[in-house]
């Protein structure tokens, strides 16, 4: 080593003084004074990137004092040339900065904004800078100033948090353009239980675990994607999400194609749907085998598959945090992260808490394990934005290029607004969730029902209710195929599973918002409250204890409502007891009448026992 001014320099190979190349590294790397016989040695950067500094050259400078001025020189240089660089990646025809020989800044942006047409500019204005910093900071907000918000799904508010969900295809439109994360408020990270699901830990993540115990995986990881969008496939993907550069990719765009990647190279292997958390050769993988296995081996008949939900939505992950990763300086995705997602078939699927309940045919199979998806969220002065998404679930539509059953936001989305509900810190408004499950349950005929992925099929070949349709379709249609019998009992079952799950989902929600307002239906407004009343009084089947006192705390314009709120409860009360079965709560009430309106519905026996209790 050679002793330098100012730190120890590394020893530059033989002929390679003024030489230039390399990676791009710390700047401290690249300076350094070295005393000789005649003057100094100045090491300073050879070049300026997105990335830092790149490569090192060497110049003599004499005396001591202009060597350090050399070097004052050099440093000065480095934010504004590396911002620079990064910055120049977002530029557009309204939107650039020039550097003026006299070392100033130009700064060209739009002169107008359509108010009517969101993100149309109309014409380009400049304004000189002598200061970078100053040159920067206008340019920036210059460039953010595009922002509109998209059209939310669901929006409710948590202290001062915002929350707001949005389909995949509105998500991220409005890229907000910057060089650093912000800073997430204790409140938001609650709002979304931010650290638990950004870094998942649990068993079923056990691919994303293992990626990270790689070496340099971000870097393999965006080379691989890099890589395969050079194919022909992979080109054919980047212009239809309108990628010109996967350095600087907005929210929308890094969401879809960490979902497309992942939905192309993918294959269900049936052999490992039983197995559990952390015991196949996928969860012992890191994604970037899951990755190079869908690419070498998904053409051949004799792939069984590269993994399972809890495999892919780990990949989902990885490729995102890894493109996010290597974006430029300045870029759209500082604040948006993707969540690795799991739950049980309940949890995210209300169909299944109610199957066995049902008295049609059962959606009950033989096995119900959990489930893993992903979620994205953007993070803004106001709070979140969330998509929610299953790359396990989609496919893609060969006559059309693109991939189907990919967004689940109007699905999943209920699970977190139900965890905010149960937290005085996190609980949204009462109205305004009972304005979401209202809006849940009308729209429930228009979401897509059962979506028969290859887990999904497995699963209903081995229900009874399959076998069933088999059995009918071979006694009714002798001669078909078993391929024939195969589609058609499949189609059956989805029919059936569908109108069933527009039922067990409307109850479930019922219960769900009779149990959200339980306590706060001061907050609930009268049009909201005669909603609900009405809701349990025409359509829910079984009322609880509880929500006939919830009914009479809420605002009603019918009170026949109520009395038939009272009378469904009473009937499953008696029709209970009869079964020798104790229902949770009675029928004395402190409200005297509700209690006048039960003596008034009951049967006469239920009506001379409550008349002996009371004496």
């Amino acid at each position: 080593m050679r002793e330098a001014y100012g730190g120890v320099l590394p020893d530059r190979p033989e002929g390679t003084a003024d030489s230039v190349g390399g990676e791009a590294a710390e700047p401290s790397s690249f300076y350094g004074i070295e005393a000789v016989e005649d003057g100094y040695f100045v090491t300073k950067p050879a070049l300026y990137s997105d990335m830092g500094a790149v490569g090192a050259t060497t110049v003599e400078a004499a005396p001591k004092g202009e060597a350090e001025a050399m070097i004052a020189r050099a440093r000065a240089e480095l934010d504004p040339q590396t911002e620079m660089a990064s910055l120049r990646q977002s530029f557009s025809g309204f939107h650039s900065i020039a550097r003026e020989p006299d070392g100033s800044y130009i700064v060209t942006v739009p002169a107008f904004h359509s108010l009517d047409q969101p993100g149309l500019s109309v014409g380009t204005a400049k304004k000189s800078f002598s200061d970078w910093t100053e040159a920067k900071n206008y340019y920036l907000e210059s460039r953010n100033q595009r922002e509109y918000p998209p059209e939310a799904v669901f929006g409710f508010a948590a202290g001062e948090t915002t929350r707001r969900f949005v389909a995949l295809e509105q998500f991220g439109r409005t890229p907000h353009l910057a060089d650093a994360p912000r800073e997430i408020p204790e409140e938001t990270k609650r709002v979304l239980d931010f650290d638990a699901r950004n870094n998942p830990t649990g068993p079923s993540a056990a691919t994303y675990q293992k990626t990270m115990e790689m070496p340099g995986w971000e870097s393999q990881v965006f080379n691989f994607v890099e890589n395969y969008a050079k194919t022909p496939e992979g080109v054919a993907m980047a212009e239809r999400l309108g990628i010109n550069n996967l350095r600087l990719l907005t929210p929308g765009q890094a969401a879809n194609l960490s979902l497309e990647v992942i939905t192309r190279l993918k294959k269900y292997n049936l052999d490992d749907m039983a197995s559990e958390d952390g015991e196949t050769a996928a969860d012992q993988a890191g994604v970037l085998a899951l990755l190079n296995r869908g690419l070498r081996e998904r053409d051949s008949d004799d792939f069984k598959g590269n993994g399972i939900c809890r495999n892919f939505a780990s990949g989902v992950k990885v490729v995102f945090d890894a493109l996010k990763t290597n974006q430029t300086t300045f870029n759209y995705l500082q604040d948006t992260y993707a969540f690795y997602e799991s739950g049980t078939r309940s949890d995210f699927d209300p169909a299944y808490e109610a199957a066995d309940r049902t008295r049609s045919v059962s959606m009950k199979q033989e096995v119900v394990t959990g489930h893993a998806w992903n979620s994205f969220v953007t993070l803004d002065e106001k709070g979140a934005a969330q998509t929610i998404a299953d790359a396990t679930w989609s496919t893609i539509d060969y006559d059309t290029g693109r991939p189907v059953q990919l967004d689940y936001t109007m699905q999943r989305m209920e699970r977190e607004v139900y965890r905010n509900s149960q937290s005085e810190e996190t609980r949204p408004n009462a109205d305004e969730t009972a304005s979401f499950y209202l809006y849940l349950i009308d729209s429930l005929p228009q979401q897509e029902g059962l979506v028969l992925d290859d887990e999904t099929v497995a699963r209903v070949r081995q229900s009874s209710s399959y076998q069933g349709q088999i059995d009918s379709l071979k006694e009714r249609y002798p001669g078909l195929s078993s391929e024939q019998y195969d589609e058609f009992a499949l189609e059956v079952h989805k029919k059936i599973a569908d109108q069933q799950a527009v039922a067990s989902k409307t109850q479930f929600y019922a219960t769900r918002v009779m149990g959200v307002v339980r306590g706060h239906e001061a907050e609930v407004s009268d049009e909201q409250g005669k909603a609900l009343v009405r809701l349990v009084a025409e359509v829910k089947q079984d009322v609880s204890y509880s929500e006939v006192q919830t009914v009479y705390a809420l605002p009603t314009e019918r009170a026949n409502d109520r009395i038939a709120v009272v009378r469904k409860y009473v009937q499953g009360w008696e029709a209970a007891s009869k079964s020798g079965y104790v229902p949770v709560g009675g029928l004395r009430f402190a409200d005297q009448q509700i209690q006048q309106i039960v003596l008034e519905v009951c049967s006469p026996e239920t009506k001379r026992k409550l008349e002996s209790w009371s004496r």
